[in-house]
């Protein structure tokens, strides 16, 4: 994968990982990113239970294998321990895969799953 500092994961984020609010609970920090797209992908919709048991409409990218198809958003880099928080906060509603952005950098993108 390519990014910018030593054992540092590239991560695209298309929702709620672009929030600093977020970003603040799950790493105590914001993080700094750089815009960028997903082709073959699109945007869907998810319902997701928060804590009080409410159904919240989460995004999720779908694979269309169309290259007109494109999902604009943010590249993140991450340390190993903040990947495991990312991979408990999208939860097993996402699959997690490495894919090419169209910048060309190899990065975790978390997507409908593939069964």
């Amino acid at each position: 994968m390519e990014t910018d500092s030593p054992n540092q994961i590239a991560v695209f984020s298309y929702g709620t990982l672009q929030d600093p609010e977020v970003q603040k609970e799950l790493y105590n920090r914001v993080l700094e990113g750089q815009p960028d797209r997903l082709s073959g992908y699109i945007l869907e919709r998810i319902n997701l239970l928060d804590s009080s048991f409410n159904y919240i409409a989460y995004p999720i990218a779908k694979p269309t294998g169309n290259p007109q198809d494109s999902v604009e958003g943010v590249v993140f880099y991450l340390s190993e321990h903040e990947l495991k928080f990312t991979d408990t906060y999208e939860s097993e509603a996402y699959e997690r895969v490495l894919i090419k952005l169209d910048s060309g950098i190899e990065a975790i993108v978390y997507q409908t799953p593939i069964r």
